[in-house]
């Protein structure tokens, strides 16, 4: 049986966990650690064989490994939180400082059931605070000669007394135009950015504040143009010879180029995986309604507060709604319907042009820019879905913080390809409507030929020759209503109904058997090996099971050596009955395997091989399998032949016992 599926708030836990910056565990009661996050292995370069249980103290520092171990024990035996700091080695062989945190978790009763354990590196930090105290013995000459850049503020408001070179660079002054001023006059643009809040705390509590990768928006060149920087710091408390805090000491260093290359790279990531979540969509084979969905669900991905597609009405010259995802996923409403060249997604429409903004309270596109207040929505991005000059819709999506151009560059790089499955549905739809006309449309013509036909066979006036040409049309009647019959069955699936079965009590041996006896009377130069063990009853549709054994014979015999038998395996189980059809021949090609059950495909392109269906056969013995509550696949290499294996409860309340019985 299928584990039980995780709920939403587990899988999210889980996602979290995995995704966190931090190295993260859990243990057992007793501590055993059995699970660690992609953190922990990316920075020890371990495995969890190695890590479980108490693997752990191999990644830590001799000289404190012992004290750890104390506090963890200790932790145990108490059922309560530890924090500790210790060194951990990297895979590299280096040692950085975390600190750790323990968290015992119960259940209701307040019983322990497992510990979770968060390491955070504050190698960083801790390596700032030892610096300071270092260089606090060599202030003086720290100030002239440091690679940092270092200034003093004095007093509660920050009165800017000592500044070296470097941070005057970084802050676009000169000396003379920050030293004797409180921070706020000699930088003002730094008003409501929070510094003066982090230097009011340092002074009070006396307490180090380190930043790292902080912005700042610093007007570095007098134009009255801000610039964002980012900086790593810290800011240390000075006190007197009284051992009175009367400053605050700073040390920073210009990060900038560091933080923007990692956007860059996040950046290109992101739209990476976006282009992946919509390729994945387009390609599942599930209903355009679901591929759409996904498509706005990874367009969310891309900071959006929600996201819509339209597709493009030509008949009624409307953009209409077709899947939504993130703040809004309903499909009604006043914008269900677009008139092309109206609000901002017909005007897109029309234009065949996208269109972004960051001011949509301002945006004349915007139809109800309240609405958008009231949202906090202050940016959107559209962008057409067209096939040469013709439109087939418009995606679009609103977001809470601003969008950049790399958003229309993102969906640019995907409106085609919407585009292009929007338009095969189009196609598929209409071919399916089709092919279900035509197969209703023939019946009745070949009903009269056959009728014909068999008068003229039965009839004893009729010359030999006559009624050799009537049994030839019989035959050929009879082949083209079976296609007429597949053609009908691949309709009847694709509509969504999937084929129907009547099921009855029965012996599915005895179909199969009979199955194999009339191809052994249809092909007298092949083998046929059939292996039955157990027994079929069951509830099966005897005309559609038939089918299922026929189509995957006939395909044997049509695709496999003539010289080797065709093996036929049954075998019952208690809840199942599991099947295998195996031959050897040409082995189906690679690429083929993935869509040998989508309609319309061969097993094989060979052209030696005499082929005369639709395509169809493997497609509608999939369906039935599927009606039954079963499933089907497929292997085939030179080697082990190619076997179409098959699992089928034995009724419709074994149905979820299949794929146990499968695996």
């Amino acid at each position: 049986m299928p584990s039980p599926s995780l709920s939403q708030e587990q899988v999210l836990l889980r996602v979290l966990f995995e995704a966190m910056p931090q190295l993260g565990w859990t243990a057992q009661p007793d501590g055993f650690i059995d699970c660690y996050n992609r953190g922990w292995y990316d920075y020890t370069g371990t495995t969890l064989e190695q890590m479980q249980g108490w693997g752990w103290e191999s990644v830590h520092h001799p000289e404190h490994l012992a004290r750890a171990k104390g506090l963890w024990t200790r932790a145990i035996e108490l059922g309560e939180p530890v924090e500790m700091e210790f060194p951990l080695r990297h895979r590299d062989g280096e040692f950085r400082w975390f600190l750790t945190r323990v968290q015992p978790i119960r259940d209701e009763s307040g019983t322990l059931i497992r510990w979770v354990g968060i390491n955070t590196d504050i190698h960083d930090q801790r390596m700032a605070r030892e610096f300071l105290q270092e260089q606090r013995a060599r202030y003086v000459r720290l100030f002239s000669q440091a690679p940092a850049a270092i200034a003093m503020f004095r007093g509660p408001t920050h009165i800017v007394d000592l500044a070296n070179p470097l941070v005057c660079r970084l802050w676009g002054r000169q000396p003379e135009q920050v030293l004797g001023k409180p921070i706020l006059e000699a930088l003002p643009e730094l008003r409501g950015q929070g510094f003066d809040t982090l230097l009011d705390g340092v002074f009070q509590s006396g307490v180090a504040y380190v930043g790292t990768e902080i912005p700042a928006r610093l007007d570095r060149t007098g134009s009255g143009t801000l610039e964002t920087v980012y900086f790593n710091f810290v800011y240390e408390a000075v006190r007197n010879d009284a051992g009175a805090i009367d400053g605050v000491a700073v040390i920073a260093v210009d990060v900038t180029p560091q933080v923007t290359a990692r956007e860059v790279i996040a950046l290109r990531a992101r739209q990476s995986d976006f282009e992946a979540g919509v390729g994945s969509a387009l390609t599942s084979g599930e209903p355009l309604s679901v591929q759409l969905r996904r498509c706005c669900e990874a367009m969310v991905t891309l900071g959006a507060a929600f996201a819509r597609i339209w597709i493009h009405n030509e008949a009624d010259g409307v953009l209409e709604l077709q899947a939504s995802a993130g703040l809004y996923t309903h499909l009604d409403g006043p914008h269900s319907r677009v008139p092309v060249g109206q609000y901002k997604i017909g005007l897109i429409a029309a234009e065949r042009r996208p269109h972004l903004t960051n001011q949509v309270f301002d945006d004349p596109r915007v139809s109800d820019p309240e609405w958008a207040r009231r949202e906090g929505l202050t940016a959107f991005a559209g962008y057409p879905m067209t096939i040469g000059d013709r439109l087939v819709g418009v995606m679009a999506l609103f977001a809470r913080e601003p969008l950049g151009d790399d958003v229309l560059q993102a969906l640019g790089t995907v409106a085609s390809q919407i585009a292009l499955a929007i338009e095969r549905d189009r196609t598929d739809r209409f071919r399916e409507m089709f092919i279900g006309m035509l197969g209703h449309d023939l019946r009745n013509p070949l009903s009269a030929i056959l009728t014909g036909a068999q008068a003229l066979i039965v009839n004893p006036e009729v010359p030999d020759r006559p009624k050799q040409t009537a049994e030839r049309m019989q035959r050929s009647v009879h082949r083209m209503s079976r296609m007429v019959d597949q053609l009908l069955d691949y309709t009847r699936a694709r509509s969504g109904g999937g084929i129907p079965v009547v099921l009855v009590p029965a012996d599915l041996f005895a179909v199969c058997r009979e199955t194999v006896q009339e191809l052994e009377q249809a092909h007298t130069g092949r083998r046929f090996d059939l292996r039955l063990s157990g027994d079929g009853d069951g509830e099966w549709d005897l005309d559609r099971m038939s089918q299922v054994f026929s189509n995957l014979l006939g395909n044997a015999v049509t695709y496999g050596r003539a010289d080797e038998p065709i093996r036929v395996t049954l075998q019952g189980g208690p809840t199942a009955i599991l099947g295998e059809v195996l031959s050897f021949g040409a082995p189906i090609p690679p690429p083929v395997l993935p869509h040998i059950f989508h309609p319309f495909r061969r097993a094989t392109d060979l052209k030696t091989t005499s082929t005369s269906g639709l395509g169809l056969g493997l497609f509608i013995t999939r369906e039935i399998v599927r009606a039954h509550g079963g499933t089907i696949s497929v292997s085939s290499s030179a080697d082990q032949g190619t076997a179409f294996a098959f699992a089928l409860p034995r009724s419709q309340a074994g149905v979820h016992g299949v794929a146990g019985l499968e695996a």
